[in-house]
């Protein structure tokens, strides 16, 4: 695949690539999923080693949480490739979620903005423990709810007391992953309300 796009790169200074579908293993026509044009676009910036990615969405970036749940949901300036990883496997931002998984430990700098402006989210290998931003999503009938933040399960502060405010709800289970903490409900309700307290939390440590 390398040598097929490099060949064409050598001859032409813009190439068009479709997204969405593959090619499977046997010659057979597949899709990637929703998503899946954001997934061909990282697998190839990391075949080809570029130097920069860039994704266009309608929210200009990654924001610290769903606006249409939490108001006051702020742009991420920069969060790095395993937190926008993790935050792309709980359902944020609707991307592929397998997105960011060819980035990981890359050197390629992603920008995802929207056309109309300059600024929007970088994501980069860099790890700032600290929590940056909460999703909601539906699993098996139940509503997860998740903090997300480099290695935020591993610092022992942050995970108390991101816990502490899942325990102060009616909450299911509570869980862990390297760079998340979950919490499920039974209630939609309740799963927005605790969105919006770890929201509030998130926001005392976003500028």
């Amino acid at each position: 695949m390398i040598e097929r796009v490099g060949s064409v790169l050598s001859k032409y200074d813009v190439v068009v690539v479709p997204g969405f579908l593959g090619i499977t293993n046997d010659g057979r026509y597949a899709s990637l999923g929703r998503g899946g044009s954001d997934y061909t676009a990282s697998l190839l910036a990391s075949y080809l080693g570029a130097s920069r990615l860039t994704f266009y969405t309608d929210s200009g970036g990654i924001l610290s949480g769903d606006p249409r749940i939490i108001s006051d949901a702020v742009l991420l300036r920069e969060v790095g490739y395993d937190e926008a990883y993790m935050a792309s496997l709980l359902g944020a931002k609707k991307f592929h979620p397998r997105t960011f998984e060819p980035l990981l430990k890359s050197k390629v700098l992603t920008l995802i903005t929207d056309p109309w402006r300059e600024d929007g989210t970088y994501v980069i290998n860099n790890c700032v423990s600290t929590p940056k931003l909460v999703t909601l999503n539906e699993v098996r009938g139940a509503f997860r709810v998740s903090v997300v933040g480099c290695r935020i399960s591993q610092v022992s502060r942050l995970r108390n007391e991101a816990y502490k405010i899942m325990a102060s709800h009616d909450v299911e289970t509570i869980n862990d992953d390297q760079h998340a903490v979950s919490a499920l409900l039974n209630e939609w309700d309740d799963a927005v309300s605790l969105a919006r307290d770890l929201h509030r939390w998130v926001r005392s440590w976003i500028a």
